[in-house]
């Protein structure tokens, strides 16, 4: 399939063995390099916290979801491009996967830079729609615009993470994200500790760390796409296919966004020292997380490809194992954080005594109520990673309204109930309720009589 002048790239056909032995191989070198991001992140905060202090934090707080909104649309634009390419790979179609590379890396291109565009015209007017306090306003607008800058860089590396990952290969992306990680940590201390170029400077530092990682992607990435003129291979007959299954997951990131533009903005109506404390803990939200997006990468692409390959049965295997896997994850993540969460809240937060103790208290209640709800949120993963890599994002999409509801609903209209805690519980009730929908989702698709057609059949789009 790849040339032999190419220097030779790490691909794993997930269509035979064990579904197990398929599944974990490729979620846990994902997890590390989440891991490794993780790591990043919580440097990344520490660093502002002891050194900017809490108004510091406050702000990278406020600019917290809309960092991620960005990355994760990226992420799932992309991921609908990877799952076409898993579905060709694993029917063995070379002619088809090729053509879908090549037309992926354009479409990325064209939305990379729109995206890029459009979000620095808007960061003002949303920060101001999220009223973020006036004195905090300054700082929260200039990291956004910096990071804002670096666009293209995650869409690059995101694209060469499609690529990689509907082959089979969960190792490149560790490395790229191990070295990002590291670079990220050292430029943090440099410049905001050594060179106290403040808020910018940690903006800075995760730019120019998400350059070196779109380059390093971009190098291990290049020997897996065809070789010749990429005009012979471009074919923009395959858009509609691959933007019918991109954009919903895009839709669905940025519905379910607007919930927690909604939660933020509660928050940020309360006190500074309760900002600190929701957001130290929302940075540890991605580490209780990082299992569950591994795990989520890995059935969809062993759906995608034994999809391709007409294997159904399989594909219902491998959810049986997945399942069982996420649930023991879950349950060992949720122990860990109730028993220790409290001194790693405490890490990010420094001030006077009783601030800091007030936004320690704040950080770690918020982590016990998000550590009940850890199954129900491993098991939303799960389910609609099998219905993405069946094609099935629609589903997900429209649940994604549902979650919109009901994490708005719970902030605004519960706090007779819960009082400021409800910004804490809104996140296992959604979940719970959304992994409910898409379960009944997954089985009624995978009960189908016309299951067996699929969604995308080989060599067509």
């Amino acid at each position: 399939m790849f040339e032999k002048r190419r220097e030779p790239v790490r691909v794993k056909n997930m269509t035979a063995g064990a579904p197990w032995r398929s599944l974990l191989p490729f979620a846990v070198p994902l997890m590390l390099g989440s891991a490794f991001q993780q790591v990043y992140t919580l440097t990344d905060t520490a660093v502002v916290g002891r050194v900017l202090g809490v108004s510091g934090l406050a702000a990278l707080g406020a600019c917290d979801l809309l960092t991620w909104i960005v990355s994760a649309c990226l992420q799932a634009y992309t991921e609908g491009f990877s799952i076409r390419m898993a579905n060709a790979f694993g029917a063995q179609d070379h002619r088809r996967l090729h053509r879908t590379m090549v037309t992926a890396a354009a479409l990325t291109a064209i939305g990379g830079l729109l995206l890029t565009v459009l979000m620095q015209l808007a960061a003002p007017f949303i920060l101001t729609w999220m009223e973020v306090q006036p004195d905090i306003f300054p700082l929260a607008l200039t990291y956004l615009r910096i990071i804002y800058a670096g666009i293209p860089f995650v869409a690059t590396y995101q694209f060469c993470f499609a690529i990689l990952r509907a082959l089979g290969n969960s190792r490149t992306p560790l490395r790229s994200m191990a070295l990002s990680s590291v670079l990220n940590i050292l430029l943090d201390l440099l410049f905001v500790a050594v060179f106290h170029l403040g808020i910018g400077g940690a903006a800075f530092a995760t730019i120019l760390s998400q350059a070196v990682s779109a380059g390093y992607s971009l190098v291990h990435a290049k020997p897996l796409l065809p070789l010749g003129d990429f005009r012979t291979h471009l074919d923009f007959s395959l858009t509609r296919g691959m933007l019918g299954l991109s954009l919903p997951m895009v839709g669905q990131i940025l519905i379910s966004s607007i919930g927690g533009l909604v939660v933020q903005t509660v928050v940020n109506g309360f006190s500074v020292s309760f900002i600190a404390g929701y957001t130290a803990t929302y940075k540890l939200y991605g580490l209780v997380e990082m299992a569950a997006i591994a795990y989520g990468y890995a059935v969809t692409t062993y759906t995608s490809q034994n999809l391709g390959a007409r294997q159904i049965s399989r594909i219902r295997q491998g959810l049986f194992d997945a399942v069982k896997i996420a649930l023991a994850t879950a349950l060992l993540v949720s122990g860990a954080m109730l028993l220790w969460g409290e001194p790693l809240v405490g890490l990010f937060i420094s001030g006077e005594a009783a601030e800091v103790a007030t936004s320690v208290s704040v950080g770690y209640e918020f982590l016990c109520v998000m550590s009940y709800g850890l199954p129900a949120l491993y098991l939303l993963h799960i389910f609609q990673a099998c219905l993405q890599g069946l094609g099935r994002a629609v589903f997900a999409t429209v649940n994604s309204f549902c979650e919109l509801a009901i994490r708005a609903s719970v902030v605004l209209y519960f706090s007779d109930l819960w009082g400021s805690s409800r910004v804490f519980w809104a996140e296992p009730v959604t979940w719970s309720i959304s992994m409910l929908i898409l379960g009944g989702s997954l089985f009624y698709t995978m009960r189908g009589k016309k299951f067996d057609l699929g969604p995308v059949q080989p060599g067509s789009d």
